[in-house]
């Protein structure tokens, strides 16, 4: 069993910059995240815009952009980052 001295370093609580570090390491994960499905959104637009590029387009659909964007976040999940 741990003494109450030991769970406090320089006068932080050790506890709670845990949990502080795991918060920060959840928002990191969310925001690469929908970064990464922003950045899918944007690739479509820029392939929409131009002409040689137009034929890409069918790989930027919404369903299939969803189902890789679950399969990221279920990985995340279950190594319990998010």
């Amino acid at each position: 069993m741990m003494r109450s001295e030991t769970k406090t370093i320089y006068g932080v609580d050790v506890l709670g910059m845990i949990a502080m570090f795991k918060q920060l390491r959840k928002w990191r994960t969310i925001r690469k995240l929908r970064n990464r499905w922003n950045q899918s959104r944007r690739d479509l637009v820029t392939c929409r815009k131009f002409r040689h590029l137009n034929h890409h387009a069918d790989h930027f659909q919404v369903q299939q952009r969803y189902k890789h964007m679950r399969e990221y976040v279920k990985s995340h999940q279950q190594r319990g980052v998010i």
